[in-house]
């Protein structure tokens, strides 16, 4: 075991007492510290320094004295003795508290890297753990233990459910999602490294809420029940019951995200809360998906609601064998907000009013397995969508025979599956201008 110092130790220690360290950075971290006894001791050292720094600025702000005053007191602590004495006197101080903050670190690191920290409820096949440190990967099974720094990653046909040791709290991992799980000195963290996790909080420890953080953001925790999703371009964040405190990584701005509300943070547009259902339903939108298929007619294919998304399937290699599904309603100028997901490089199109297909969802080739927002607007014989906020295609032909009245529909081709969410309608005699459930 070596005793020597690494030459970017002090590096990584300094980006991870600003909190400017990233997932390899940490690694690096861990891995330095499980295998070398000084940088151990070392950070022990700079934490403890760092903790009693802000216990004592917090202390003097507590006690309403100015900042500036408050480091003027740390700094001239004991202004009566000579500095030798004072000199003396700190360095005994802190190497007394040092051995002693050594050893309880030391020990709180082996005890969470040798105790479980969460375990596998249930797995589907396909389920994969990769441990702290390593490469490799092994099947999971339920039941099967976790541990800080563990990933879990589910595949795109499967799920799985994880709790934590001694509370409440469990984590719903969605198809295609990878996680990883750490327990740190402030508390618990979750890395969403991609898909959506729908989570039950309970109520944390004064002091020790729960992070998750995706490529944009940091969402603090203390105990609620909410969904997050990561992309590339975006993070969602769906509060069910509760408060979230949601944090842009980029340049700071946050928001607080209050039960019924959404936000989508991007890398650089507007953090805007979501209006609520009940501000949605006054101006006029209603949800199309609910607990059953009561609002449409599948017509083909297998179609369910799972996990609150329209799920399509396409079974069976030859063009007939489609999946197709419509609204149960018939309809004259109204609007239509959605986002819709495909595999691979399947494609889904959009019927308006019992006509044929008037534009697709463009996901294949790089755009595939991504969320794409879709509003579609019918007033009279004029039909416009955009996707991802960019005119779509129309077949003009398709146009000029456009009916004044029907269903809505959506098709995936075979061997295709879809995942449609957040449907809302809206007819134009309800519309209040300026608000849409972007979400």
């Amino acid at each position: 075991m070596s005793a020597a110092l690494p030459a970017d130790f002090e590096l990584l220690a300094a980006a991870y007492l600003t909190a400017d360290i990233d997932d390899a950075g940490m690694d690096q971290l861990e891995r330095t510290l499980r295998d070398n006894r000084a940088a151990r001791d070392c950070f022990a050292a700079l934490t403890t320094q760092d903790i009693a720094l802000r216990q004592a600025l917090r202390a003097t702000v507590e006690a309403h004295i100015p900042q500036s005053e408050s480091v003027r007191l740390l700094l001239q602590r004991r202004p009566q003795q000579s500095h030798s004495r004072r000199k003396t006197l700190y360095w005994a101080v802190a190497a007394a508290a040092a051995c002693v903050v050594i050893v309880m670190t030391w020990m709180w690191m082996q005890r969470t890297a040798q105790t479980p920290i969460a375990r596998l409820n249930s797995v589907g096949t396909g389920v994969t753990v990769t441990r702290a440190g390593e490469t490799k990967t092994t099947t999971a099974s339920a039941g099967a233990d976790l541990f800080s720094g563990d990933s879990v990653t589910t595949p795109k046909d499967t799920e799985a459910k994880l709790s934590f040791a001694g509370e409440a709290t469990s984590i719903d991992l969605k198809f295609d999602t990878q996680v990883r799980i750490r327990q740190e000195l402030q508390g618990k963290r979750i890395d969403l490294n991609h898909g959506t996790i729908a989570c039950d909080v309970a109520k944390q420890p004064a002091g020790h809420s729960m992070v998750l953080s995706t490529n944009l953001a940091d969402a603090e925790i203390i105990g609620t029940q909410f969904t997050l999703t990561a992309e590339p371009v975006a993070t969602m964040l769906d509060v069910k019951v509760g408060q979230v405190k949601i944090t842009r990584r980029a340049d700071g701005q946050s928001a607080q995200v209050d039960s019924g509300r959404q936000i989508v943070v991007g890398a650089v547009s507007a953090m805007t809360v979501e209006p609520d259902e009940a501000t949605l339903a006054a101006a006029g939108w209603r949800k199309l998906i609910g607990a059953d298929l009561s609002n449409w007619n599948p017509v083909q294919g297998e179609w369910r609601i799972e996990h609150g998304e329209l799920l399509g399937i396409a079974h069976g290699p030859t063009g007939y064998d489609f999946a197709l599904i419509r609204t149960s309603q018939s309809l004259t100028d109204f609007e239509l907000t959605c986002q819709a997901r495909v595999e691979k490089n399947f494609y889904c199109e959009f019927q308006v009013r019992d006509n044929d297909w008037q534009f697709q969802n463009p996901v294949g080739g790089v755009d595939h397995d991504k969320w794409r927002d879709i509003h579609i607007t019918a007033k009279g014989k004029v039909v416009t969508c955009t996707i991802d906020g960019q005119p779509a295609g129309i077949d003009s032909d398709l146009s000029k025979k456009q009916k004044l009245s029907g269903v809505v529909g959506f098709y995936v081709r075979s061997n295709g599956q879809v995942r449609i969410r957040n449907i809302r309608l809206r007819t134009m005699e309800a519309n209040v201008p300026g608000l849409k459930p972007d979400f």
